[in-house]
């Protein structure tokens, strides 16, 4: 009697992969946008901090930079964990269009530059 056993495949790609790099992550349909630790350590917020996005279309670049909390400002909560979260769906959707993501895509990954422009934004694009 011949048996093959079948192994479950764990997909732990995306649980390690937030500690090598300064990443964001956005999670649809929700429109849950995550800054993992590496990318808050860089860009250096703290708990009350508030961020803003810029966005080229063209180059299909995105910019993050904190700001002064305001009215239209992005609050990143921390979750216990080593990341911080937020919801926009508007956000995402626009997201989606700039960088041309399909809607089926459950989550997309965005590498963030370590080093700030000349203007103090960082720049993210999406991970190869």
């Amino acid at each position: 009697m011949e048996i093959e056993i079948f192994r479950r495949k764990r997909g732990s790609k995306g649980q390690f992969m937030s500690h090598q790099a300064p990443l964001l992550k956005l999670e649809m349909p929700r429109g849950q946008v995550t800054v993992y630790k590496k990318t808050s350590d860089v860009m250096g917020l703290s708990k009350n901090d508030a961020i803003m996005f810029g966005f080229n279309r063209i180059k299909k670049v995105g910019y993050v930079f904190k700001e002064e909390p305001q009215e239209d400002s992005y609050y990143p909560r921390r979750s216990g964990r080593d990341y911080c979260r937020f919801t926009s769906k508007d956000l995402a959707q626009f997201m989606v269009d700039v960088f041309g993501l399909r809607p089926e895509d459950k989550q997309t990954y965005f590498e963030v530059c370590p080093e700030p422009n000349e203007k103090g934004m960082y720049e993210f694009k999406l991970k190869q």
